[in-house]
């Protein structure tokens, strides 16, 4: 008399989680794609909020005949002038800072 001994099955896969549909890896990926864009704006509006300055904002323009003219903008009063000549700019700028 011989023991037989019982075949044992696997059924394959028995142990994984299945995998998921392609409908549901696009709908994450779009999901993790907008929400990497949404941190990626939010750093961007913190970034320019921490680096606003007080400092006046000076910049140089040419007017129609091709003179360089000057402009600044002062960020605390929101007054801005524009098409100056240097010496006029350096006195708007004295009369709103002392250095």
């Amino acid at each position: 008399m011989t023991n037989a001994q019982p075949a044992h099955t696997v059924t394959s896969n028995q142990a994984y989680w299945p995998f998921a549909s392609s409908s549901l890896q696009s709908s994450l990926s779009n999901t993790l794609y907008k929400a990497v864009q949404q941190i990626g704006r939010l750093s961007a509006n913190v970034l320019s909020l921490l680096s606003v300055s007080s400092d006046p904002h000076v910049w140089a323009t040419c007017n129609a005949a091709g003179k360089t003219v000057w402009n600044a903008e002062d960020p605390i009063s929101g007054k801005v002038i524009l098409g100056v000549s240097e010496t006029e700019l350096r006195v708007w700028l004295e009369e709103r800072y002392q250095f």
